[in-house]
């Protein structure tokens, strides 16, 4: 079973990492640079936030604020779920079903962030398990057919 340790170590992109006290219209500068949908907000090497393109729909678009004027901290998401990265992609999976979030922060067991996952990591992951699993069969049923 693989697990989110698997998943950071095939990942081409490392996690974005910002301090909370960064005006909204750079962290967004930041994000389209490095072609993510959320970034960590970290103080002194701890998560404090996540900020993603949701966020800034929900909390600055809608609630019509100015992006030049509002810090990351005041409209970030606050309740951050993390995850270990010996935690099992199903595990991960149904943590992020049951809470509703697209991104988890990878944390060690001392709480250092490792990496950052998102939906569609965890869900190329299982497919690509899938594939590997039906190819297997494959080869074998045409290797031992006619039995």
């Amino acid at each position: 079973m693989k697990k989110v340790s698997d998943v950071l170590e095939n990942k081409t992109k490392s996690a974005v990492l910002l301090g909370p006290k960064i005006p909204v219209d750079q962290v967004l500068q930041k994000m389209s640079e490095e072609d993510v949908g959320s970034v960590l907000l970290t103080d002194n090497g701890r998560v404090v936030g996540v900020f993603s393109e949701r966020d800034y729909l929900r909390r600055v678009v809608l609630k019509q604020r100015d992006p030049s004027q509002t810090l990351v901290s005041d409209v970030m998401t606050k309740k951050v779920i993390c995850i270990e990265s010996d935690t099992s992609i199903d595990e991960c999976l149904a943590l992020m079903n049951a809470k509703k979030v697209r991104h988890l922060p990878v944390t060690n067991s001392n709480g250092a962030i490792l990496g950052f996952v998102s939906i569609l990591d965890v869900i190329s992951s299982l497919l690509s398990e899938k594939q590997i699993t039906i190819e297997n069969m494959e080869k074998y049923i045409s290797e031992t057919w006619p039995f």
